[in-house]
């Protein structure tokens, strides 16, 4: 006597709804602010913040800036507008290029940041933010300039 086998139906793979590959839709959440770049795990930061530029191309450019950095080893990753706004409700530091802080602006103000416009006078400019909530009132934003190359204190 063969004894016979039931034949095992596969389940389709579910795709989630969010996931790194997803196209970006019309959700304001899903706004690509600007660009981080990353080596494995490690963000390239300047001093204590995440540096966030307006394009690849801009990300790269500053990033090539230090002689010693293997560029092959970067990641530059987009930076959607509900991740950064988490990080920065969290404690978290950014440095902007005008591109991106141009981007973020008004939806920070509509989240309740309070970040006054800005005039960037070179194409290098960072400004760094800090989400600093003050019991009772309005958040306050620490503005920092930076004038010069980008930082290569990043691995």
């Amino acid at each position: 006597m063969v004894k016979q086998h039931k034949q095992h139906k596969r389940r389709p793979r579910r795709s989630p709804s969010r996931c790194r590959s997803a196209p970006p839709t019309d959700d304001p959440e899903d706004l690509i602010v600007g660009y981080v770049a990353r080596i494995g795990f490690t963000v390239i930061c300047w001093r204590n913040s995440c540096i966030l530029a307006g394009s690849r191309e801009k990300m790269l450019r500053g990033l090539a800036r230090d002689p010693h950095r293997d560029l092959r080893r970067i990641v530059i990753e987009p930076a959607r507008l509900n991740h950064v706004l988490r990080c920065l409700r969290v404690g978290g530091i950014y440095s902007f290029d005008e591109e991106a802080y141009t981007r973020l602006r008004p939806h920070a103000i509509a989240c309740g940041m309070h970040l006054q416009r800005v005039t960037f006078t070179s194409e290098d400019q960072l400004i760094l933010i800090q989400w600093q909530p003050l019991p009772p009132g309005p958040v306050q934003v620490v503005p920092d300039w930076y004038d010069g190359p980008w930082p290569t204190n990043a691995p």
